[in-house]
C-alpha cells in the first residue's frame, strides 16, 4: 500500500512539473510577436507591409499568432455595369487612394427622360498623381455630358413643337403657314439631334467596353500584387520563426504553433500549423513550411 501511495505521489509530482508555465509562455509569445513585428519593420523588401499581430495561447494545444494585414485593399469593381470602385493601399502616396464613380443612376434617369446636368456623375478623388485615369474619366464624363445635353435639347425642341401644334389649332390661315413652317424646321432639327445621339451612343459604347477591359486589367494586376505581398509576408513570418523559434522554449514540445494569415475582405484565411520541434530545430524556412500543415479556412 505504501508503495502504491508513493507511486501516486511521484506521478502527481511529475505531472505538476510537466504542467505548462503560463506566465513564461506568455512572455515567450510576446517576445516572439515583437521579433516578427521588428522583422517587418527592418525588411525593405516588404516596405509598408506593417500587419497587425495578435497572439494567444491555448492550453494543451499551443500558441496562436494572428497576422492581420489590414492595409491590403484589393481592387473591387462594383457589381453594376458602369460604376466602379477600387482601393489602393494607403502606403502608396503616388497612387489613387480611392475613386468611386456612380453613373448607373444617371443611365436610369436618362432613360426615363430626367435631365442629369445638375446631378452628374459622383466622383470622389483623393490622389497625388492621376494621369491616365484622369484621361479615362474625362472621356467618360465628356461623352455622358454630351449625350445629356443632346437629350435636353431634343426634349426642348419636342416641347416647343407640341406648343406650336396646339397654337396651330387656333391660328388663322396666315398664322398656320408660319407655324407649320416652324414645326417643319423643328422636326428637321430633331432628326439631326437623333442622328448625333445615335453616333455619340456608339462612341460611348466603345468607350464603355474599353473601360471594362481597363478595369479587368487593374483587377488582375492588383490581385497579382496582393498575392505577391501575401507570399512575402508569409516568408518573413516563417523566417522569423526559423531564426528565433528558440524563444518559444517554454511551450511544451507536444504542442503546436499556429499562424493565421488573415487577408482583408478575403473569404478564406491561410492557416499554418507547425510543431515546436520543427521550429526550434529549423535551419531553412522552406523546410519549415514544407513540414508544416497548411490549409485555407
Amino acid at each position: 500500500m505504501k508503495n502504491v501511495i508513493l507511486t501516486l505521489i511521484l506521478t502527481s509530482a511529475s505531472y505538476a512539473q510537466a504542467a505548462p508555465d503560463i506566465d513564461r509562455i506568455h512572455k515567450d509569445v510576446t517576445v516572439m510577436s515583437t521579433i516578427i513585428d521588428g522583422a517587418f519593420k527592418t525588411d525593405k523588401s516588404c516596405d509598408h507591409c506593417n500587419p497587425d499581430i495578435e497572439t494567444t495561447y491555448l492550453a494543451d494545444q499551443g500558441a496562436v499568432f494572428m497576422i492581420r494585414a489590414n492595409n491590403w485593399k484589393l481592387f473591387n469593381p462594383a457589381n453594376d455595369g458602369e460604376g466602379f470602385s477600387f482601393f489602393i493601399p494607403q502606403s502608396e502616396p503616388t497612387e489613387i487612394r480611392r475613386i468611386e464613380i456612380k453613373e448607373m443612376v444617371g443611365d436610369i434617369l436618362n432613360d426615363v427622360g430626367v435631365v442629369m446636368g445638375e446631378v452628374g456623375s459622383q466622383i470622389e478623388l483623393s490622389l497625388a498623381n492621376l494621369e491616365d485615369e484622369d484621361l479615362m474619366l474625362h472621356v467618360d464624363s465628356e461623352t455622358r455630358r454630351s449625350l445629356r445635353e443632346l437629350n435636353r435639347e431634343r426634349r426642348e425642341l419636342e416641347y416647343q413643337r407640341r406648343e406650336y401644334e396646339i397654337e396651330l389649332i387656333h391660328a388663322d390661315e396666315d398664322e398656320q403657314k408660319r407655324i407649320a413652317s416652324s414645326i417643319q424646321g423643328l422636326e428637321q432639327s430633331i432628326v439631326e439631334l437623333e442622328a448625333r445621339q445615335t453616333a455619340l451612343s456608339k462612341t460611348y459604347e466603345v468607350e464603355k467596353r474599353e473601360r471594362e477591359v481597363a478595369r479587368e486589367a487593374k483587377r488582375e494586376k492588383a490581385k497579382e500584387k496582393a498575392d505577391a505581398r501575401f507570399a512575402l509576408i508569409e516568408d518573413i513570418v516563417l523566417r522569423s520563426f526559423c531564426d528565433y523559434g528558440g524563444t518559444l522554449k517554454n511551450i511544451p514540445s507536444d504542442e503546436y504553433v499556429s499562424v493565421i494569415f488573415e487577408r482583408k475582405n478575403a473569404s478564406e484565411q491561410q492557416v499554418v500549423v507547425m510543431e515546436i520541434d520543427d521550429i526550434t530545430g529549423c535551419k531553412d524556412p522552406k523546410t519549415l513550411k514544407s513540414d508544416s500543415t497548411s490549409y485555407l479556412f
